[in-house]
């Protein structure tokens, strides 16, 4: 259960990431709702960035996650990383909340999948 809340989990979350981060450079999105186009545009630089972003932190948690299996010290950094990308993308989501109509349907699956693998990985 460990490796699969630890790696397939962040793998998965990491998959969806690059299709979306793929399918943005070719002017095509999963989320085809208007809250994900809204959300785009309230920001004051391109959104990939934000994608490129998530690719790292995501790459990290697959990294650390595999790691965290065998070490003690893997996992604290594990469980750090995996808290920080959940209080950034709260954060996200809070700010698209307050400015935005309609939520992202792309940021909630994020976050949906990082509360996932939190309460799987503990």
């Amino acid at each position: 259960m460990r490796f699969f809340a630890r790696v397939f989990l962040p793998f998965s979350l990491l998959g969806y990431i690059a299709v979306e981060t793929y399918l943005k450079s070719q002017n095509s999105s999963l989320c085809g709702e208007v809250g994900c186009k809204l959300a785009g545009e309230l920001l004051k630089f391109d959104p990939i960035y934000l994608h490129y972003f998530g690719l790292v932190g995501v790459f990290a948690l697959v990294i650390l996650g595999a790691r965290s299996i065998k070490s003690k010290f893997y996992e604290t950094l594990y469980l750090m990383v995996l808290y920080a990308a959940i209080v950034f993308e709260a954060t996200i989501l809070g700010y698209q909340f307050l400015a935005n109509p309609e939520p992202c349907i792309f940021c909630l699956g994020i976050f949906s999948s990082l509360l996932i693998i939190d309460l799987l990985a503990l």
